[in-house]
């Protein structure tokens, strides 16, 4: 048997063998689990795999090859690890077109446009982009300014100085329905910015919940309410903390692990999603923000404790996310996707591998794109039917990736 035909029979046993032992774990537990753990084998064809994908990228056969050697992550571990790079920030234009970024927030940045499969290098001054949760809203920042734009290169609407220097590097940017304000989280301080203003949102020096904190920050994270009434904002040394569109502060939710590291609201903005962590395992919870001056969530508390709190996952640390029409899609520290409904059932998962950086859902909802710290980007047509070769059980098809390795002379589509 030739190492093709290697290539394709050992990677279907080892995903069939993966997804039976969580298929058993799912109903029995894992420590019921004695069979062995599933081993992909084929490390020694990387090489090769990877010198025959050049070449398809060089001739435009990647459709063909994608048919003949199927993707996988296990045996490119090692090189992904030592090559891999931060691809984030996704931004779906539209129901077939992504911008997004790759190279972390404290490197330089490559901002490109995927559009008809192919990924076009935009301008190097790209610090990050956002895109508003309604309406067509395109916020850029460059080094001098963010400018928020009425849809993709459309009529400038309002440019907002920065309140932080942009050097320490720009981790989201959630640009306002209407143009006239953005969210900006960074390393240095998480900023609500207008055209004349700037509310700093964390850290404070009040001592209350963020310890006094007036440096730099770690595990920045927020996000923006679909009707921008409503901010979270979190970091390592404080709750996840509520405020109003004007940065009034209004609520608060303690970690039900150890660090606030991620949250999401909801579609219809009833509910917040805060994850927090504890080295790579986590707990997230949904808690209902309706009525947000009145949130005061304690930390560790037991489950069922308060009827405002829902349990959604208790092991994830959540490195990405999006709300959909029926719940919520997790991404995790170790490459996998999960998706769960509000009340905390889960409904599938599915398998990339690398650290999930961050993802982007198409507005109709059919195709899901997913960028990792191991230097890929995923193109998930979602409910299109899985392969042989798929770790998971959403029945999605991976339609395309692109290897963003340092060292190449160019991205690499499989």
């Amino acid at each position: 048997m030739d190492w093709q035909n290697q290539w394709n029979e050992r990677g279907a046993t080892y995903a069939k063998a993966i997804n039976d032992m969580l298929a058993f774990a799912d109903v029995h537990g894992w420590e019921a689990w004695q069979g062995p753990d599933a081993q992909d084998d084929r490390q020694d064809f990387a090489p090769q795999v990877l010198e025959r994908l050049r070449e398809a990228n060089l001739h435009g056969t990647t459709s063909a090859l994608r048919e003949q050697l199927p993707p996988s992550f296990a045996p490119f571990a090692q090189l992904a690890h030592e090559r891999g790079q931060y691809v984030g920030q996704l931004v779906a234009l539209d129901n077939d077109r992504l911008v997004f970024m790759v190279g972390a927030p404290y490197e330089p940045r490559q901002a490109y446009l995927l559009q008809d499969g192919m990924c076009q290098p935009l301008s190097r001054e790209w610090l990050a982009v956002g895109k508003a949760k309604r309406g067509t809203v395109i916020a850029v920042a460059d080094p001098l300014a963010i400018t928020l734009r009425d849809g993709w290169n459309g009529p400038i609407l309002n440019t907002l100085p920065y309140a932080t220097d942009p050097a320490a590097g720009i981790t989201h940017l959630f640009p306002f329905n209407a143009g006239d304000a953005a969210l900006v989280v960074s390393a240095a301080g998480i900023d609500l910015l207008t055209p004349q203003t700037a509310v700093r949102l964390l850290p404070v020096a009040d001592g209350d919940g963020d310890e006094g904190l007036t440096g730099l920050i770690d595990m920045e994270n927020a996000d923006l309410s679909h009707d921008n009434r409503l901010i979270c904002a979190g970091s390592q040394s404080s709750d996840h903390l509520l405020f109003g569109a004007d940065g009034t502060r209004l609520g608060r939710i303690g970690p039900q692990s150890e660090y606030p590291h991620f949250c999401l609201f909801s579609t219809n903005d009833s509910l917040l999603l805060s994850n927090s962590c504890h080295f790579y395992n986590g707990v997230s919870i949904a808690v209902n923000v309706t009525d947000p001056a009145s949130v005061n969530i304690a930390p560790y508390q037991e489950p069922g404790s308060d009827p405002g709190v829902r349990l959604i996952d208790p092991a994830m640390r959540v490195y990405g996310g999006v709300s959909f029409s029926g719940g919520v899609i997790l991404g995790d520290a170790h490459g996998y996707l999960r998706a769960y409904d509000w009340q905390g059932q889960a409904l599938w998962r599915h398998y990339l591998g690398g650290t999930i950086s961050g993802m982007a859902l198409s507005p109709d909802e059919q195709r899901l794109w997913v960028g990792t710290y191991a230097g890929t980007l995923h193109q998930l047509a979602l409910g299109q039917g899985q392969d042989a070769h798929t770790i998971g059980n959403g029945d999605h098809k991976e339609e395309h990736r692109w290897l963003f390795w340092k060292g190449e002379s160019s991205v690499l589509k499989w």
